[in-house]
């Protein structure tokens, strides 16, 4: 029973310190309004008043035709 008692004791006292990652995904939507003409959609998860440093790079030669909306 000693033996079984202590293996209990340790999985318990590793369990305790087991962590994981903070899970923060971005989102990313891309739709097609007309031909060659697209929408955006990028949402970025802030976590005490900083963003994740991810940007969507699109490829040359794509152009806005409005500002971006901040939300």
């Amino acid at each position: 029973m000693t033996r079984l008692g202590l293996f209990l004791f340790s999985l318990w006292m590793f369990s305790l310190s087991a962590t994981a990652h903070e899970v923060r995904p971005a989102y990313l939507e891309v739709t097609e309004r007309s031909a060659g003409v697209f929408d955006v959609n990028w949402k970025q998860p802030v976590a005490n008043g900083r963003r994740l440093s991810l940007d969507p790079l699109l490829p040359e030669g794509c152009a806005s035709d409005a500002e971006p909306a901040l939300q």
